[in-house]
């Protein structure tokens, strides 16, 4: 995954906000009301109504979502002192969840696999009313395989759902409710009901069907309708409901049911989605929604042309590997050898470095925004040459990783140079013609015309604004294609007619140091071809997402099981949910691992306070230049990022602990002692851990730090940055990158609160600073001037 991608999916190094959207949901319908109707007699949603199926469907593997009219929170009653309605009484997940449901605008009906309509008085008022709730209720239902269920009074929440052609859902249906049989119709409460459920249902043509006995478990299936009721039915509905998703399941995936996925994109006033699947080797879907561009709007279709961002990389590589194949070149050639104008390194880098991400040379893109380049301004490969040119390998090649599109920058450079003629020509004489790639190009020129290419957008309050790409980089960026193009590269990759099935294996080799180490950053294991190796859910995969202006792409392959998915788009920050919502409709029979955490089912620990609090305080990144502090908030240990979003730490030892964070992704936290100093290891997945090390508190005085004032210069980059006090506080200041924060973390170090700016540290005269952040370590600036104007 590429660093823009891990910015905008973590919110910040390690600072995970969520997973891939999940596919295995079911959405339970609540009610806000908590009287009946405009009486003051008070009422509420059945507790065990809801407990009871939720309790089925976590079992399942299933993760629920609460929605209700109004969202926020919603009135509980019918309590009693059921074990299981106590344990989830005092289940703080589960609480929070009911007291925060979702606004109907939050949810997308194809998110879910079913919906549940849980009873109690409250579910006569509110629900059966509200036109967003009963549109989620029929497009779910309509998606071809969703369910809809109910228990008791829910039942009032589907009686009057229309579907796409104007008849009610009930019409034609056996249906189960609370029978009149049961209700006391003299009664205040019942005089406040807007209609009988049961007199309800048969008026919109459903067939009403009850157990005069009650309390006996019935309910009613037909089909894809599902209704119970009473409360003793409430687990036998959810059981049925999980009964028939996994019947479903073994169905083949309809054309439609994929479509509904793309449902809230398929309107013209929304930026370019498009969408390719393969399986079992061959295209089985492919389809493109919303507009090329918005004024004048232009429809998207499988030809229309995508920025593929991170995606480039992948073909910078094939192209790569297919000039060893020749012959021409050797990946232990010095660079060099094909680059001459690079300055001589203390050490051969040679272009197995490049490639495995391991020749220490800093990131081009973070030395751009260091030295004042803005997002929007033009950006041509000779500019990144000539940052390139006055860096320094921050270690000796082969020895680290740096995940570093200089490396790929230089690829393409070396590629032109050994072909004599330019990387776009290159990749489109060796490899998309021959394919019949005819729509895919490489775009060296910022200023080249595209036809038929997808506009950029980004969403704004006003609606969507254009996001224009001013780059002129190949290597790691600039290829845009289309998912019909791309669909025949992928079968060219499972039966290769361009490279041979050798060189195939080798793109998916793993990258290694110089120790024979693989590489297992945050997101998975790096490939030669710049793909990354991740269990998603049990099953491997190989996969690969980019980002550039409002450009998002996304591949993903479970190779073991003969899927590829493809998703292009130019208007969301992040495609790749709809990819994996795609694959899950293959192979949930197949995915080992639950969407979500079943986090009640861990094996967590009870610590004491004094075994809780000797984890808490400061730790510091030493390589990649941030802080995180953990705290200790009543009894729960929290993980603190820098802009101050927390998780909670749950115990599975004393001191292993696992991260709270919402999704399938199993994070662990783990305290050590190293010699002489305390450390924390963060592992997401399968990496390699992230190790940081304690560091005791620490207080400066405005005086102190007027002490680092004065004017830096970094020769590298050729630019200046004045330090300066802001009251009591230490500023880094450029006209171009802006004003910076350096917050103190220790004598000599501060935590700068950009991420291109991020870890400073200064020699112990002042005389000079060093940044360090996860793509450039040990960029130096010298003092030129103090403060007061003296050298």
């Amino acid at each position: 995954m590429n660093k823009n991608t891990i910015i905008f999916f973590l919110a910040g190094i390690l600072g995970l906000a969520g997973s891939l959207q999940a596919q295995q949901r079911i959405l339970f319908v609540v009610s806000n009301a908590d009287t009946y109707g405009n009486s003051s007699i008070k009422t509420a949603n059945h507790f065990g109504e809801i407990v009871l199926a939720y309790h089925e469907f976590l079992k399942a593997g299933y993760h629920i979502d609460f929605v209700s009219p109004e969202g926020g929170s919603v009135a509980l009653g019918y309590l009693n002192s059921d074990t299981l309605l106590q344990r989830y009484l005092h289940d703080h997940t589960f609480m929070n969840a009911l007291n925060q449901t979702r606004h109907p605008d939050q949810v997308y009906a194809q998110d879910y696999r079913a919906v549940y309509f849980p009873g109690g008085g409250a579910a006569m008022f509110g629900v059966h009313d509200s036109k967003a709730i009963q549109q989620i209720t029929a497009d779910i239902y309509e998606s071809g395989s969703g369910v809809v269920s109910a228990v008791c009074h829910g039942s009032a929440g589907i009686a009057n759902v229309k579907l796409s052609n104007g008849r009610f859902l009930v019409a034609g249906k056996r249906v189960n409710g609370f029978p009149d049989l049961f209700e006391h119709k003299d009664a205040a409460y019942f005089k406040e009901f807007p209609f009988s459920i049961q007199d309800q249902i048969t008026a919109n043509g459903g067939e009403f069907r009850f157990s005069k006995t009650g309390w006996d478990g019935y309910l009613e299936i037909d089909d894809q309708l599902i209704t119970g009721q009473d409360p003793s039915s409430a687990a036998a509905v959810a059981q049925a409901v999980i009964s028939r998703l996994k019947a479903n399941d073994e169905r083949v995936v309809a054309i439609d049911v994929i479509d509904q996925l793309f449902d809230r994109f398929n309107r013209k006033d929304h930026p370019a989605v498009a969408m390719a699947a393969l399986y079992q080797g061959e295209v089985v879907y492919m389809k493109a929604f919303g507009s090329e561009q918005l004024d004048p709007m232009a429809p998207a279709t499988i030809d229309t042309k995508f920025q593929l961002a991170g995606l480039s990389k992948h073909f910078t590589a094939f192209a790569m590997l297919l000039l060893e194949e020749k012959g021409h070149i050797s990946l232990e050639d010095d660079i060099r050898k094909y680059l001459p104008e690079l300055p001589e390194y203390p050490e051969i880098i040679t272009i197995d470095h490049l490639m495995s991400m391991t020749s220490g040379l800093p990131d081009f893109w973070t030395l751009k925004r260091i030295a004042g380049w803005r997002e929007g301004d033009v950006f041509t490969q000779t500019h990144a040459l000539d940052l390139i040119r006055r860096s320094e390998p921050a270690f000796a090649p082969g020895e680290d990783y740096i995940y570093s599109n200089t490396d790929l920058l230089l690829m393409a450079e070396i590629i032109a140079s050994v072909s004599d003629q330019s990387f776009a020509n290159f990749l489109k004489d060796q490899l998309f013609d021959p394919l019949g790639m005819s729509n895919t190009i490489v775009k060296e020129d910022h200023e080249q015309f595209i036809p038929q290419v997808a506009h950029s957008y980004e969403a704004s309050t006003e609606g969507f604004r254009t996001s224009p790409v001013n780059y002129g980089i190949t290597g790691p960026t600039n290829i845009y294609s289309t998912v019909a193009d791309l669909a025949k590269w992928e079968l060219n990759l499972m039966n290769p007619t361009i490279g041979s099935q050798a060189l195939v294996e080798k793109l998916y080799t793993p990258s290694t140091l110089n120790s024979g180490q693989t590489m297992n950053p945050l997101f998975g294991q790096l490939t030669y071809g710049q793909q990354l190796y991740h269990r998603e859910r049990g099953i491997m995969e190989a996969y690969q997402t980019g980002s550039l202006g409002g450009y998002a792409s996304a591949i993903f392959k479970f190779m073991d099981h003969n899927l590829t998915t493809i998703v292009l788009s130019s208007g969301i920050p992040y495609s790749g949910f709809l990819g994996m919502q795609t694959a899950n409709l293959y192979l949930t029979e197949q995915f080992t691992e639950p969407e979500e955490i079943d986090y009640q089912s861990l094996p967590f620990l009870e610590l004491s306070t004094e075994q809780l609090v000797k984890h808490t305080g400061r730790y510091w990144n030493h390589q990649a230049g941030y802080l995180r502090t953990i705290t200790l908030v009543k009894d729960t240990l929290r993980y603190v990022r820098g802009d101050g979003r927390s998780s909670a730490l749950l115990p599975l030892s004393e001191n292993t602990f696992q991260m709270y964070v919402p999704g399938d992704e199993h994070i662990t936290v783990t305290f050590r002692d190293n010699h002489q100093s305390r450390e924390m290891a963060f592992v997401f997945g399968e990496s390699d851990p992230i190790v940081s090390t304690l560091i005791p508190a620490y207080d400066v005085s405005a005086d102190e730090l007027a002490t680092y004032t004065g004017t830096y210069y970094c020769p590298t980059l050729q630019i200046s940055y004045e330090l300066q006090l802001s009251g009591t506080t230490l500023i880094a200041q450029n006209n171009k990158a802006g004003s910076i924060t350096l917050s103190p973390v220790s004598e000599g170090l501060f935590e700068g609160d950009q991420w291109f700016f991020s870890g400073i540290r200064f020699d112990a005269n002042k005389q000079s600073f060093t940044i360090n952040t996860e793509e450039v370590r040990g960029l130096r600036f010298e003092k030129i001037q103090s403060a007061n104007g003296s050298l």
